[in-house]
């Protein structure tokens, strides 16, 4: 989709957008849809987002084979696609940690973002390929095939997630009740600004790439192998090195590595002519990736408890795609007045901040939080116990 843009124009901001449009639904759905995932089957919610994403990703497909796909479709096609994201990731991610247990969450979330970046990174080469051989409507169909197989797995899936005694929450009140929990948890506002900031400059590559490829005349499969290769840094980074990273250093050590590898790989991508060289610094830049984000995922989930973890991500998720949405829009507009050059090198100034950040706002401690309830508090006092017959009684536990 972003090369079929590039395709329609050659505007940096417009190109941007495309980057915006996918994270700015998961900015403005997140958090009802977190609240929306604490208070129905979380399954079944998912299966209804992808269905949507199924039906957009093939109207995309016939769009295109009509020949009537404009800019502004392939904006709102994207921005339709990441709500269908919106509503589906704050369910799938508060399923994992039930699904494998406190133990086995860093593991889980690796491999389910070993998974994302083997798509990453295979995915824009088999795609920039099909472009560039039979053009962008089998690949839009190709996309749309891939959510009913998500909907098959869904739909066959055994495991169930167990009944929360949020479910008797008002979808308001339960919004509220998450946006008070990060508002008294000093760890979650450390976790949420430095990822943030972080999630801000990192995105600079990947959004300025389009621009980087096609200012150097190269073509749909070279963007696609550019891409491939931002991707299989992050999944060698994710098999082999960031397990071993996690057992001998702290979150905060890793952060800071991952920051100045980060700037180190968008400085650059600015600079180095070839393709060859450009590819080995975006495997740089994407293990960086993996590395940070990997991380603040991580951390985030060690401080949500468990009557709230849906639309705790959910805000997480808020706060890391509406920066990554900002970002990518000032990167692009920075492009468009500037070159992608400056933007990058501002990008990877903006970095260096992030690692210093790791020494002003750690979060290593959050390792070791167990949010669990203790179970010892004293049952009430009733001064008069109610009789069978004198209707319906409502208790209403309010967090501080």
């Amino acid at each position: 989709a972003v090369w079929t843009m590039t395709t329609l124009t050659g505007s940096p901001t417009m190109i941007s957008l495309m980057q915006a449009m996918s994270s700015l639904p998961l900015f403005l759905f997140a958090l009802p849809a977190g609240a929306l995932a604490d208070l129905v089957n979380r399954r079944r919610l998912i299966l209804i987002a992808q269905a949507g994403a199924l039906l957009t990703a093939a109207g995309m497909a016939l769009l295109v084979h009509m020949g009537m796909l404009s800019q502004s479709l392939l904006l709102l096609a994207t921005f339709q696609l990441g709500v269908a994201a919106a509503f589906t990731t704050p369910a799938w991610q508060a399923l994992v940690p039930e699904i494998v247990g406190r133990a086995q969450l860093a593991p889980a979330i690796a491999l389910s973002g070993v998974g994302y970046n083997i798509a990453r990174a295979l995915g824009p080469i088999a795609g920039g390929l099909l472009l560039a051989s039979f053009g962008p409507a089998p690949v839009f169909a190709i996309n749309a095939l891939s959510f009913v197989a998500v909907i098959i797995v869904m739909s066959t899936g055994t495991y169930i997630a167990t009944p929360r005694s949020a479910q008797r929450e008002q979808m308001l009140g339960a919004m509220a009740a998450a946006i008070r929990y990060v508002r008294h948890a000093p760890a979650m506002r450390s976790v949420l600004a430095r990822g943030g900031v972080h999630i801000f400059a990192a995105v600079a590559p990947v959004v300025l790439l389009p621009i980087i490829v096609h200012s150097r005349d190269w073509d749909a499969s070279d963007f696609g192998v550019m891409m491939g290769c931002y991707g299989a840094g992050a999944i060698f980074t994710a098999i082999f090195i960031l397990p071993r990273l996690r057992a001998r250093f702290t979150f905060d050590q890793v952060l800071f590595g991952a920051s100045l590898s980060s700037s180190a790989a968008t400085l650059l991508v600015a600079f180095v002519p070839g393709k060859i060289l450009t590819g080995a610094v975006l495997l740089l830049a994407g293990a960086s990736w993996l590395s940070g984000l990997n991380t603040f995922s991580v951390a985030s989930q060690s401080v949500f408890p468990n009557w709230v973890r849906a639309r705790s991500s959910a805000i997480y998720l808020v706060v890391m795609q509406g920066c990554s949405a900002l970002g990518a829009v000032t990167w692009g507009q920075l492009t468009s007045h500037s070159s992608a050059t400056t933007a990058l090198v501002v990008a990877a100034c903006g970095l260096v901040v992030s690692a210093i950040l790791s020494r002003l706002l750690p979060i290593s401690h959050v390792e070791t939080l167990d949010l669990s309830p203790s179970n010892h508090w004293h049952g009430h006092a009733l001064a008069n116990e109610p009789g069978p017959d004198d209707g319906p009684i409502l208790i209403t536990i309010e967090y501080h």
